[in-house]
């Protein structure tokens, strides 16, 4: 799957909500082993916003697993993505400079 075209036309708001409510359904999970109301609405209707072929029902076991997978693999890569590397041309830089001051 991918994440970079689904994600890029998501605001800063949009990322850091679904990033919020998956850490939310998770610890909704390990305390009750339920889902959270709030998070499983919004990971269906994000799905059926990306997918809208791909019908899945909140009555259904298997389908809100896959929905909730799908949104938590999202969830990480969008944190993984927020947390980004110095880009190699600053890199590069420093080192000449570093270079030249020895």
């Amino acid at each position: 799957m991918n994440y970079v075209e689904l994600t890029k036309n998501y605001t800063k708001e949009k990322k850091e909500q679904i990033i919020s409510l998956s850490k939310l359904n998770k610890l909704e999970m390990s305390r009750t082993n339920c889902y959270n109301t709030k998070s499983l609405n919004y990971f269906f209707n994000l799905w059926h916003s990306h997918f809208p072929n791909n019908k899945q029902s909140k009555t259904c076991e298997s389908c809100r697993k896959a929905v909730v997978k799908f949104c938590d693999l999202l969830a990480v890569y969008l944190e993984k993505e927020m947390i980004q590397p110095v880009p190699k041309k600053l890199k590069n830089k420093t080192k000449k400079v570093n270079a030249k001051a020895k």
